[in-house]
């Protein structure tokens, strides 16, 4: 009989511990960080990036941060997007190593398939907003029914073109409550800080 034992997972934990370092005053920026064009060309929101951006700054108060995905930082629509926005104040772009720095000081997260939303939001307890236009595609390849997909109003919301993107970013008392539920995930569903000692009793008992 095989039986599963939860034990957290160790760099999630360092990674916590590292953001909750960084107290600056959270601004109003939003990030925006597809999942990598080329293994998801169809599904990657990197296409519609410069239209989004273009979006929120007409219709929004918020700053963004563009974060492109490390292997599509060559990619001619990356240098298009730089080049477009450079000189605007409200626009930053985000090629470095490390993205705590950017996560910590933002409000919500804009992405597609990546799991770096999941990330992003179980780490800062900020929503995301998937940018998602291929859920009939999700139901053709059979991938709808993945916890991934399924669980993504848990940590936010699925929107489908620019207008319904806006909405939400105004929705500001709804990302309060988005916040309360992805703590209460976090503390009933995972053993967040605790991963280390954990995996030191099993091996001591296994011992």
């Amino acid at each position: 009989e095989i039986k599963l034992i939860i034990i957290g997972y160790y760099k999630f934990d360092y990674l916590k511990k590292k953001i909750s370092l960084k107290k600056k005053k959270v601004s109003s920026n939003i990030v925006i960080a597809p999942t990598d064009y080329y293994t998801f060309p169809e599904m990657s929101l990197l296409p519609k990036v410069e239209s989004i951006i273009d979006k929120i700054l007409k219709k929004t108060n918020y700053s963004v941060i563009f974060r492109p995905h490390p292997s599509n930082l060559n990619y001619i629509n990356i240098n298009r997007i730089i080049k477009k926005f450079i000189r605007n104040k409200r626009v930053k772009i985000d090629k470095t190593t490390n993205y705590l720095k950017t996560y910590s000081e933002s409000k919500l997260m804009i992405s597609d398939l990546s799991g770096t939303a999941y990330t992003y939001s179980f780490l800062t307890n900020k929503p995301t907003i998937f940018f998602s236009n291929y859920e009939h595609k999700l139901k053709k390849l059979n991938y709808s029914y993945l916890n991934f997909f399924k669980d993504r109003n848990k940590i936010g919301y699925i929107v489908n073109n620019n207008s319904k993107l806006t909405k939400v970013l105004n929705d500001k008392n709804n990302h309060k409550k988005k916040t309360k539920l992805i703590k209460k995930i976090l503390s009933s569903s995972f053993k967040v800080g605790k991963a280390k000692s954990l995996f030191n009793n099993f091996v001591y008992k296994v011992l």
